[in-house]
């Protein structure tokens, strides 16, 4: 899936892509290709940082946190062990 984004400080043209670049199990790497002026990297990437996420956020993008079982066993003499299924 690809994405384009609108940014102030992001030209119109050629477009600012937005790419799934990596899922991972515990999270989703997106990457931003867009050009800025060297001047305006360090302002501008951290606001199109919190852009993509607001976007994402405003089209209800949720990402599922893993979940792992486990149970603790009583063993002898008031020892714990836990077990995690295979």
């Amino acid at each position: 899936m690809v994405l384009g984004i609108a940014h102030p400080g992001v030209p119109a043209d050629p477009a600012a892509p937005i790419r799934v670049s990596e899922m991972g199990e515990r999270s989703e790497t997106f990457s931003v290709r867009a050009r800025l002026r060297a001047g305006d990297y360090r302002d501008v990437c951290p606001e199109l940082t919190r852009t993509v996420k607001a976007a994402g956020d405003r089209h209800g993008l949720t990402l599922p946190v893993p979940r792992a079982g486990m149970r603790i066993r009583a063993g002898p003499e008031g020892t714990l062990s836990v077990v995690t299924p295979a």
